[in-house]
């Protein structure tokens, strides 16, 4: 096995725990284990698709049920 499947396998378990609304410390704890996994330069740009790609399946997996996710706004008071 080799380090970018483990850092693989560690994304999908965040990915996992969060659609299970998991404790958001264990999820942390996941994804800074995959982010510490050491990646070669020429696997960077595919582990950034990979991510979007993950953030782009949550979205459509909360959409498909009926759910709208909240995106943090912030407005300037004058």
């Amino acid at each position: 096995m080799t380090k970018e499947e483990i850092g693989g396998i560690l994304e999908r378990i965040a990915t996992l725990l969060e659609l299970k609304n998991e404790n958001p410390f264990k999820i942390r704890a996941y994804t800074n284990a995959e982010r510490a996994t050491p990646v070669s330069s020429k696997n960077r740009f595919s582990a950034m698709r990979r991510y979007v790609e993950s953030i782009i399946d949550r979205y459509e997996f909360y959409e498909r049920r009926g759910f709208e996710p909240r995106v943090a706004t912030h407005e300037m008071q004058t």
